[in-house]
This record gives C-alpha cells, sequence and structure tokens, in this order.
C-alpha cells in the first residue's frame, strides 16, 4: 500500500477476512500472513471448488481481490516449500531472487556482520525438517555468504525442542534501550562510555538507581542507511513533489460575481485577503492556506463572520468592524500554489510557504492580521493519513 501503516492495515483487514471466512468453511487449518494466506483440508474435490466461488465472491463483495490455487499437495508459502506428500518442508526462494547479504568490510556494528553467518545458519535449519533437505539448500547460501567476503559455512543444525513446562509467569523486566548511530570511523566505545554515565549518575543507594542501572537499560546500536536508501529516499522526496498544483476555472451561476475571478476551484494554495476600510481607506491583509477548492474555504470564512466562535484572526477582524459599524470591502487573491504532505515527501510545502509568506509579511511592516504564533502551527494535512482516520 506504500503508507506508513499498509502493515497494521494488512493486519486488520486479514483479522476481519479470517473471522469471515470461518463462517462458511468448515473448520479448515487455516493461516494469514499479511496478504499471503493457507488451508489445509481434506474435504472431496467438487466441495473445495464450490468453497473456492464462495471465497471469490465474498472479496468481491468486500470489494477486494484475491487469487486462489486449490487441490495441490506441493506449495511455496512465503520463504518455505510445503509438501504434504511427504509431510517434509524446506527454504524456498524464488531464482531471481537470489540471496544478498552484508559485505563483511560494510560499516555495521562487528556483532552483527560476526552474528551474520550464525543467524542464517539457524534459519535455514528451522526452514529444513530434516539435515538431507538442508545440505541439498546450503550450497546456494554459502555462495551467497562468499560473496559478501565470510568464511564461514553453514551447518545443519537439530531443532530443539522445549518440553518443559513452568508453573506461574516469569516476571518481565522493563528495559530501556539506549539505540546510538554506529560509524567504523568513530573509535570511542560510545556503549561503554554510556554505561559508565549510568554507574556514575545513578549510583547504588540512589533513589533512582532501581531505575536506572545496567540491568534495566540496554544498548543495542543502530545501523545508518546505505546509499541506495539515501538515493531512494531523495528520488521519492523529489518525485513525490513533481507534480505541482495549478489554477482551475470557475463554477459559480455568476462569473462576474466568482470571489476569485474566476479561479475559485483552485486546490494548494496560498490566498490573500485584503480588507479595504471605507472611513479611512486603509487595508489590512490577511494570508490562509487551503487544500480543497478555495471556493469551500470562502464559505467557511463567510460563516465564521456571522458565528459567535471566531476561528481566523480574519474572522475576528471583521466581527470588530461589524459591531463599530464600519463599511468594508474584502479583496481575495492567489498568493502562489504549493503541493500538500504527501507520503512520499513526508512534507508539507503547503503549511511552509505558508509560513514564509506570514513572515514576509510581518517583516514588511504592513497591516498584516496574522500573528507570529502561526508560523509555528502544526500541519493539519498529515493526520488523514493516520491509521485512526479509517477505523
Amino acid at each position: 500500500m506504500g503508507g506508513f501503516d499498509s502493515a497494521e492495515i494488512s493486519e486488520l483487514v486479514g483479522l476481519f477476512i479470517l473471522n469471515s471466512l470461518k463462517e462458511f468453511l468448515p473448520k479448515p487449518h487455516i493461516g494469514l500472513y499479511r496478504d499471503d494466506g493457507l488451508a489445509v483440508t481434506n474435504l472431496p474435490r467438487p466441495r473445495i471448488e464450490r468453497l473456492k466461488k464462495q471465497i471469490i465472491q465474498f472479496f468481491k463483495a468486500n470489494k477486494l481481490q484475491i487469487t486462489t490455487d486449490t487441490n495441490i499437495k506441493i506449495v511455496n508459502f512465503l520463504d518455505v516449500t510445503l509438501d504434504l506428500n511427504t509431510g517434509c518442508f524446506k527454504p524456498f526462494r524464488k531464482e531471481t531472487n537470489p540471496p544478498c547479504y552484508v559485505n563483511t568490510k560494510s560499516c555495521h556494528p562487528p556483532n552483527i556482520i560476526k552474528q551474520l553467518p550464525l543467524m542464517i545458519e539457524k534459519r535455514i535449519s528451522n526452514l529444513s525438517s530434516n539435515e538431507t533437505l538442508f545440505n541439498e539448500e546450503k550450497d546456494l547460501y554459502n555462495t551467497a555468504l562468499k560473496t559478501s567476503g565470510y568464511k564461514h559455512n553453514i551447518k545443519y543444525q537439530k531443532q530443539e525442542q522445549n518440553t518443559t513446562n513452568r508453573a506461574g509467569k516469569n516476571r518481565k523486566r522493563k528495559i530501556l534501550w539506549f539505540n546510538p548511530p554506529f560509524n567504523a570511523a568513530v573509535k570511542t566505545n560510545i556503549a561503554k562510555e554510556f554505561l559508565k554515565l549510568i554507574d556514575k549518575h545513578f549510583p547504588a543507594g540512589s533513589e533512582l538507581h532501581k531505575y536506572y542501572n545496567r540491568n534495566t537499560i540496554k544498548i543495542s546500536y543502530s545501523t545508518m542507511p546505505n546509499m541506495q536508501s539515501i538515493i531512494s529516499t531523495h528520488n521519492k522526496r523529489i518525485l513525490g513533489d513533481s507534480k505541482m498544483p495549478t489554477t482551475e476555472g470557475c463554477n459559480c451561476r455568476q462569473a462576474q460575481l466568482c470571489p476569485l475571478d474566476g479561479k475559485c476551484q483552485t486546490k494548494n494554495m496560498i490566498y490573500k485577503a485584503t480588507v479595504t476600510l471605507d472611513h479611512d481607506q486603509s487595508q489590512h491583509n490577511y494570508i490562509g492556506l487551503t487544500s480543497t477548492t478555495f471556493k469551500k474555504r470562502w464559505s467557511t470564512h463567510k460563516s465564521s463572520f456571522i458565528s459567535d466562535k471566531a476561528s481566523t484572526k480574519l474572522s475576528d477582524f471583521i466581527k470588530t468592524q461589524k459591531a463599530k459599524k464600519n463599511n468594508f470591502k474584502i479583496d481575495w487573491s492567489i498568493k502562489t500554489l504549493a503541493s500538500p504532505y504527501t507520503q512520499n515527501s513526508k512534507k508539507c510545502n503547503l503549511c511552509l510557504t505558508e509560513s514564509f509568506e506570514i513572515m514576509k509579511a510581518l517583516k514588511s511592516n504592513s497591516k498584516t492580521l496574522n500573528t507570529r504564533n502561526e508560523i509555528f502551527q502544526k500541519c493539519i494535512h498529515r493526520e488523514k493519513y493516520l491509521l485512526y482516520k479509517y477505523m
């Protein structure tokens, strides 16, 4: 899905699907991981085909799509191949996706480079039901490790089954993690120096020692983004801003009454309202933004002029002039266009541009109705991408 919450949304949709499928599936062994599902049953072939059609109809009813394969004994699910004929399983990897590991000369924490072959060894062993199947697959991974500079050859590790049952619940210690970024060019042992500071400032006998000590605070280095990640992030940021907004037309019934000279359907804009007072011909300016059409924002402004609750500095000023029975005129104009917050760019040029325009107006000592507090307001365009908006 490409969003910040795509994994969480996928899990929620998966739980909904599993809960709905149990209504017409006869208690199969079924599992789901993100967008991949697997079910095992011993129903006859005609019954399975009818269930397949029911599942497809269920997905269509919920505006979803599904691709299904039925009546198969061997299946590749995620990174494992399952064989019902022999009851065995082994690692699976697409031919177009060979394994590639961190090079031994890369700028990664030494512990990661040291433990990587052992982690791969354990992972491939767990995905192999016996040593014979492990030996059939190990050459591919040993070659990838050798290419990355490792001298370790993975060997089969027999899976240990935990048969001990402990009574009661184990108390989990609350751990605070300190994750400093790792860089091989830094010679100082950051972890050691940090723990020294913990011992110094929270010694035994201190009131906070039970909360901050070597048992409650752990350290694990974090890796910095590699060059590919940096370039990819930069490209997404640039491409995310490539679609610049443009001015649109007008849908007013009487074009001569359009508040923005025939451009009231323009979106993603910074606008300027100039209030001219009749009694002294003084002009007062207000700068605002809208991510919707200007006509919708204009209607909101008109409502705020007559409501009891003020929403903007402009509405406060208009109400004050009405209370004084001063006549005025409001002229609207477009200052500039800017793109709002997007998931690719991870920034809101619309809010940034408005803050910049307000700063320029304040610096020029013009009669602006905006205040400095508006420069530091939180962006409201990012919230629509949060998960709670879809619940």
